[in-house]
C-alpha cells in the first residue's frame, strides 16, 4: 500500500517547531485514510520505509523525519494572478 499522507487542520494543536509524535489513531480519522484502512498495523506498514515521517519502535506513533523551516517563505513561493476582464 502506497499511502501519502496530508497533515491537515485536525492537528492544528500541534506545534509544528517541535518533534511531536502523533498517534496513528489521529491518522484514522482522516475521510480519505478511513476509506483504504481503519487497520493501524496496514498504516505502520505503509510508511514504515518512509523518508518523510518516522514510525516510533512500538509502531503507534510517527513524527517529521524533518522539522519544518523557522521561517514561513510562503509568500516568495506565492502566485498572485489578477484578471484583465472587466
Amino acid at each position: 500500500m502506497t499511502c501519502c499522507l496530508h497533515l491537515p487542520a485536525k492537528l492544528s494543536s500541534v506545534t509544528y517547531n517541535l518533534p511531536a509524535d502523533i498517534d496513528l489513531t489521529v491518522l484514522t480519522s482522516f475521510n480519505r485514510l478511513k476509506e483504504m484502512t481503519e487497520d493501524i498495523a496496514v498504516i505502520a506498514d505503509a510508511v514504515a520505509d518512509s523518508a518523510l515521517v518516522q514510525l516510533s519502535s512500538d509502531k503507534k506513533k510517527i513524527r517529521r523525519a524533518k522539522p519544518l523551516p523557522l521561517t514561513d517563505d510562503t509568500a516568495s513561493r506565492t502566485l498572485y494572478m489578477v484578471s484583465s476582464h472587466s
